[in-house]
């Protein structure tokens, strides 16, 4: 099966995630590979990781923003991408 494109092309970077603000519904920032952060309304930002198990799809937060960086988002979603499946 072929990968479906990526919503979003561009990464994100540190700058566009440190200004972004929360708006009157939950945004989702999109970095690619099913990883983005999810910002809600009160002001909390949230790593999110997208991906499909057995066929179902699975979200796998990562941390809290800014307690887990972007670098520290993108390694976990490589490691766990990497787990052996059972």
């Amino acid at each position: 099966m072929l990968p479906r494109p990526e919503k979003s092309a561009v990464p994100l970077v540190e700058t566009a995630i440190r200004q972004t603000k929360p708006g009157p519904k939950p945004t989702k920032l999109r970095d690619g590979a099913g990883l983005c952060l999810l910002v809600n309304p009160i002001g909390s930002k949230l790593w999110r990781w997208k991906h499909r198990y057995l066929g179902k799809e699975k979200l796998m937060p990562l941390g809290q923003c800014p307690n887990v960086t972007l670098a520290q988002a993108r390694q976990s979603r490589d490691d766990a991408h990497q787990l052996p499946t059972v």
